[in-house]
């Protein structure tokens, strides 16, 4: 989002009004610089390579979650053409805007319990009033900020998922609980892990290592100290190119421990 002061302000042909535009264009035109010039290799450049087992398991989550953008059991397993209707648990396509579309399935093949969100929906106005909730130091969590509005969803999902999760967890023990989440969907789903993580209680106690979190192109949504303090349990995929990460939602710059990219 651009700063306010980007905001074209009425002025008069004036000789201060002159200099005082030509400062605004300036300014203009050095954020949208900033904007341009970062590149995704620069972060990346000294990290080690991705091996290919970390390579399949991406790309298998990122199909797994193609299925939020439907809306029945059908749907889901036909678009990501993996596993049957009897694994889909829960599916919710709609929440009335307290958090975006997601659906609940039981891997046994892999031995987890999957909660896919889906990423922002252009025609629905909720996920736009979710991403402009917030402002930069004002939602404190666990010595760091959050993205208030997406921490909402991750609140809405605590209340009204976690039951059904750890019903799930219980007849399945030693299973695994993966939360995957794409875009808008992976911001709530990173907060949604924060908050799993330090109330383990709510999905029957599970050990820390069995939560897992993959964010596809996620939207930013905590300060770096808690993205570093996490990073044994959320993983990020970002291409370098890709836009999405790098817009301003004032709440800091996000580092995660793996990357993926092309």
């Amino acid at each position: 989002m651009a700063p306010a002061w980007l905001v074209l302000p009425y002025f008069c042909w004036s000789n201060m009004d002159v200099v005082a535009y030509s400062l605004w264009a300036g300014s203009c035109g050095r954020w949208l610089w900033n904007r341009l010039k970062r590149h995704g290799s620069r972060d990346s450049e000294t990290w080690p390579l991705a091996t290919a087992d970390n390579a399949k398991k991406i790309l298998h989550y990122c199909n797994l979650v193609q299925g939020a953008y439907e809306k029945t059991p059908g749907e889901i397993i036909e678009r990501i053409t993996y596993g049957t209707e009897a694994w889909v648990v829960k599916v919710a396509p709609t929440t009335l805007g307290y958090c975006p579309p997601h659906y609940i399935l039981r891997d046994p093949e892999r031995k987890e319990i999957v909660l896919c969100i889906r990423g922002l929906n252009l025609a629905d106005h909720m996920n736009y009033l979710a991403l402009a909730d917030t402002r930069k130091g004002s939602q404190r969590f666990d010595g760091g900020y959050v993205h208030r509005g997406l921490l909402k969803a991750a609140e809405w999902l605590m209340d009204n998922r976690t039951e059904l999760l750890k019903e799930e967890l219980e007849k399945e023990p030693g299973y695994k609980l993966i939360i995957v989440g794409h875009s808008l969907g992976a911001g709530v789903a990173s907060l949604f892990t924060l908050l799993l993580v330090n109330h383990r209680d709510v999905v029957g106690n599970i050990e820390r290592e069995q939560i897992q979190c993959f964010c596809i192109a996620p939207a930013r949504s905590m300060s770096l100290n808690l993205a570093i303090r996490y990073s044994d349990v959320i993983n990020s995929v970002v291409l370098q190119h890709c836009c999405c990460h790098l817009v301003e939602m004032h709440c800091g710059y996000i580092y995660f421990r793996r990357g993926y990219a092309q």
